[in-house]
C-alpha cells in the first residue's frame, strides 16, 4: 500500500469527530490553520505531536494530500485560499465529503477549481462558496428533505438558483415534474448547465424559466451587488439600473398566474411549493392569495426573510399546520395542508 503524506488543514471539532475515518493510507505529517497565531513557528506548541503550519508554510513542505477538515461554509473559504496559493487541485480533499455523514458523495476538483459532485444519482457543480452552501443545504443538511408520499407529485421551485433543490427532488420516484424559476440570467445558465450533467430520467423532469415570481407582470433592469453570491441575490435589494453594462434584465410574472397554469396542466397532481427568494416571498404570497390558490398545496417549504407574521396569518387562515425553524427575521417554514 502506497502511503500518502497528508496535511490536515483546520483540525477543529469536525476533524475530532470524523478524522479517525480517513483512509489508512493517509499518513498525517502536520496540521495547518488559517489562524497564524497558533502556528508552531510562533508558539512552539504542537498538536498531537505534530507541527501546526501557517498557510504560507505549506509552500515549503513536501506532501501528497491536504485535507480540508472543517464543515462546508468554512471549507470553501479555505479552498479559495488554496486556489490563491495555487495548490494543485489533485492534492486537495474535503473531509466533510469523504467521511462522516456524506459517504455516498464523490467529487472531482477540476483544474479550474470547479468542484463536480456526484451525490447518489445526481451530478452538480460548485463554482463559488454560495454554490457550496446551496449544495450542502439540499444534499447535506436536508433543509428541504420532505417525504413525498404520492406518485405524480408536481414541485414548483421559486428561487431555483443553481438547480440544487430541483435536482434533489428530480431523483425522487414520486415526483413527476419540477418547474424551476430563477430570475438572474447567469445563475439561470448555471442551473441549466447543472441539469444537463444528469441522466435523462432526472433532467427530463425539470422545466426551467428565467423569470422572477412576484406580484407583478413586466420587466426592469437592476444592478447586482455581488455577482459571486448567487444564493443571496434579491430582486428587491438591488438598485434599479439601465440597459447596458451594469444592468441585468429581470422578467417578472405574477406567482398566482404561474401556479394556476401549472395546476391546470397537471389536474389531480399533488402540488409542493418551494420558495427561497430572498424576500420576494411576501409579494409571491400576496399574488397567490389574490388568485385564490392557497388551498392548492399539499406542502410549502420556504425560507423567510423579515418577520414571518404575515405569512403565518395566511397559513393559519387556510388551515395549514406548520413548523418554523430559525430566528425572528430569518428561518424556514414547513407547512402541510
Amino acid at each position: 500500500m502506497s502511503v500518502k503524506k497528508t496535511i490536515v488543514y483546520g483540525a477543529g471539532d469536525y476533524y475530532e469527530r470524523f478524522g479517525h475515518l480517513l483512509p489508512n493510507d493517509m499518513q498525517i505529517i502536520a496540521f495547518a490553520d488559517s489562524n497564524r497565531e497558533i502556528a508552531t513557528s510562533k508558539t512552539g506548541q504542537l498538536k498531537s505531536g505534530l507541527s501546526i503550519l501557517s498557510p504560507e508554510e505549506l509552500q515549503g513542505v513536501e506532501y501528497d494530500i491536504v485535507v480540508i477538515a472543517p464543515t462546508f461554509g468554512t471549507s470553501w473559504k479555505i479552498f479559495q485560499q488554496f486556489k490563491d496559493f495555487k495548490i494543485a487541485p489533485s492534492k486537495i480533499r474535503f473531509l466533510n465529503r469523504d467521511v462522516g455523514a456524506f459517504t455516498s458523495w464523490t467529487y472531482t476538483i477540476n483544474e479550474d477549481y470547479v468542484v463536480t459532485n456526484k451525490i447518489g444519482n445526481v451530478c452538480i457543480c460548485e463554482k463559488t462558496r454560495s454554490d457550496s452552501m446551496c449544495v450542502e443545504e439540499a444534499f447535506g443538511s436536508g433543509f428541504y428533505r420532505i417525504n413525498v408520499p404520492h406518485p405524480d407529485t408536481v414541485v414548483i421551485d421559486f428561487g431555483m438558483n443553481i438547480a440544487d433543490f430541483a435536482l434533489f427532488y428530480a431523483d425522487n420516484i414520486n415526483v413527476k415534474k419540477i418547474y424551476g424559476y430563477e430570475p438572474f440570467p447567469d445563475t439561470y445558465q448555471d442551473a441549466i448547465d447543472n441539469i444537463e450533467l444528469n441522466n435523462e430520467y432526472i433532467k427530463s423532469k425539470i422545466e426551467t424559466f428565467c423569470v422572477a415570481a412576484s406580484d407583478k407582470d413586466g420587466e426592469e433592469y437592476i444592478k447586482v451587488q455581488d455577482p459571486n453570491y448567487s444564493g443571496g441575490r434579491s430582486v428587491l435589494e438591488n438598485e434599479v439600473g439601465e440597459k447596458g453594462e451594469n444592468g441585468i434584465k429581470i422578467i417578472y410574472r405574477p406567482a398566482g398566474k404561474i401556479i394556476k397554469e401549472i395546476i391546470d396542466a397537471n389536474p389531480g397532481s399533488p402540488i409542493f411549493l418551494k420558495c427561497d427568494t430572498e424576500g420576494s416571498e411576501f409579494p409571491i404570497f400576496d399574488s397567490i392569495e389574490e388568485y385564490g390558490l392557497f388551498d392548492s398545496f399539499d406542502c410549502i417549504m420556504m425560507e423567510y426573510h423579515k418577520d414571518p407574521a404575515p405569512i403565518k396569518k395566511i397559513l393559519d387562515d387556510h388551515g395549514y399546520r406548520y413548523l418554523l425553524k430559525g430566528e425572528t427575521d430569518l428561518g424556514m417554514i414547513y407547512a402541510f395542508h
